[in-house]
């Protein structure tokens, strides 16, 4: 009977993407006869760094190929090794585990974890995730419908600050009030019977810092947070992607969940999921929601124009004169006393601040080695070429399609 409803099963999956998880599953089973067999993708499971921390002994197993990567750890000045696929003979506790790990297409890591009693696998997947959980500064990013850590990202965020940015006098301190002062607000939100939740946009041409500032917020805030790559479903589990991406942030007592690009990333197949848990349906208690639109106009009503979805809406507006002459004068303080100033500052008209920093790379390079007069139309020469190129992408933008990100 065993025989023939794992060959129902099998057929029934054939036609699925979720066939080859089940043929994996089926393969370790077959693999460890007598033995108990825990599955997981779970982000929490990081073997790797359990054992970096020294909770257990792992060594790769000798009667099979395994993939272990060395990498060079630039700020410990160490080297760090990084199990891929193949088969970890791991110690702990005085129990001898295996855990063979799969990637498959460079989206998921099935990991599964063969013990002498399902105790004991339990056991040992528990104390590997309750380790990963203590770290209440995470940094996820959900792709692909499962999220991963990103040591990268959080190095970017340890080092952004709003001090790179030129923003008009007033504008961060009212940015961090609508986000960062939430997280002192809980009693406020309670006494007046109000959900400890908040959603807010930020709007804007592509290259006026929302990206950057979204950055410095979390290296202000210090709370864990989950990046939105995508929303797309790679086996199309019966949980939607929306629904797996808010029950991974309510595992936190507070978090900030990013979705950068809203306009373009959510399609009407998550519409109704992204209302839902945006109206809280489901307790997001603690929960900052953060989107960013480069097209505000082509986003849903329902969406954008519903306080209790986002309940705040900032404008990143391209720079004025005085962010202009600031900006420039920041990177280059000779010319605040430069007469060419003023021409560059009409010249820039427009500019997004991308366009400004670039201004300021091409300048630089093209007025190496020249002095006094001659340096300073350098720059306008280049203001005058990044004034065309600008023109000329505004045009497409004009016409429907959209920018580069912000």
């Amino acid at each position: 009977m065993h025989k023939s409803l794992t060959r129902f099963i099998t057929e029934s999956l054939s036609r699925s993407p979720l066939a080859l998880p089940y043929r994996m599953s089926q393969q370790v089973a077959d693999l460890f006869p007598g033995q108990f067999v825990l599955e997981t993708v779970d982000y929490d499971f990081d073997v790797d760094r359990f054992v970096r921390s020294g909770q257990a002994i792992a060594f790769p197993n000798e009667g099979t190929h395994s993939q272990v990567y060395a990498e060079w750890d630039g700020e410990t000045k160490k080297v760090v090794t990084r199990f891929d696929t193949g088969l970890l003979d791991i110690l702990w506790h005085g129990h001898r585990i295996h855990v063979m790990r799969v990637r498959v297409e460079d989206v998921h890591d099935f990991s599964y974890v063969v013990a002498d009693s399902w105790n004991v696998a339990e056991a040992f997947f528990e104390s590997v995730c309750r380790f990963e959980d203590n770290d209440l500064d995470s940094v996820l990013v959900f792709s692909k419908g499962r999220c991963s850590r990103s040591p990268g990202l959080r190095r970017d965020i340890a080092k952004a600050s709003f001090d790179d940015l030129v923003l008009p006098e007033g504008f961060v301190e009212q940015l961090v009030e609508h986000t960062a002062s939430f997280f002192d607000q809980k009693e406020m939100y309670e006494s007046a019977g109000l959900p400890w939740r908040r959603g807010v946009l930020l709007l804007g041409d592509p290259g006026n810092g929302k990206t950057h500032a979204i950055k410095a917020l979390l290296n202000l805030i210090q709370r864990p947070c989950v990046v939105v790559k995508d929303l797309e479903d790679h086996y199309r589990s019966c949980e939607p992607p929306v629904n797996r991406l808010f029950r991974v942030a309510r595992r936190f007592p507070t978090c900030v969940v990013v979705m950068e690009d809203i306009d373009s990333m959510v399609t009407e197949y998550h519409r109704t999921a992204l209302l839902n848990e945006l109206d809280g349906f489901a307790s997001n208690s603690g929960m900052l929601v953060i989107g960013t639109a480069n097209n505000p106009e082509k986003l849903d009503p329902a969406l954008a124009n519903r306080p209790s979805r986002f309940d705040r809406k900032v404008t990143f507006a391209s720079p004025g004169t005085v962010e202009r002459q600031k900006f420039l004068v920041n990177r280059a303080p000779w010319l605040a006393d430069d007469s060419a100033l003023p021409e560059i500052i009409e010249s820039t008209e427009g500019f997004s601040y991308a366009y400004m920093k670039e201004l300021c790379v091409s300048s630089m390079v093209a007025a190496m080695g020249l002095e006094g007069q001659a340096r300073a139309y350098a720059w306008v020469d280049c203001a005058v070429a990044l004034k065309k190129e600008v023109t000329r992408a505004k045009k497409p933008a004009q016409n429907g399609k959209r920018g580069d990100d912000s």
